[in-house]
């Protein structure tokens, strides 16, 4: 007697947890779908002045934007590099010691 209720028990909890598993799929899942994958487009966009530019590289729903900036130097878009130093770009003369 004491082993068909060990077996009455040991099915229910059995049963309980895959009952918790497929209701557990079906409260997960839509979550899961909804985190949209980061967005390409099959051509770069360009967002651009006349000579300044910014090119959208991708993003995703909710989130700062990924591209690169761009500079246009002689009718073409070219990537620009961020330098540590500035560098004037015309030499000024030093003033004259009196």
């Amino acid at each position: 007697m004491q082993a068909d209720r060990y077996i009455k028990v040991m099915l229910t909890i059995i049963a309980v947890c895959l009952l918790s598993l497929v209701l557990g799929q079906f409260i997960v899942a839509p979550t899961v779908r909804a985190q949209a994958p980061a967005l390409t487009r099959p051509f770069p966009t360009v967002i651009a002045g006349t000579d300044f530019g910014f090119r959208i590289d991708g993003w995703q729903v909710g989130k700062p934007i990924i591209g690169t900036l761009l500079v246009k130097v002689n009718g073409q878009w070219r990537e620009v590099q961020a330098s540590p130093k500035v560098t004037p770009a015309i030499s000024v003369p030093e003033p004259a010691s009196r």
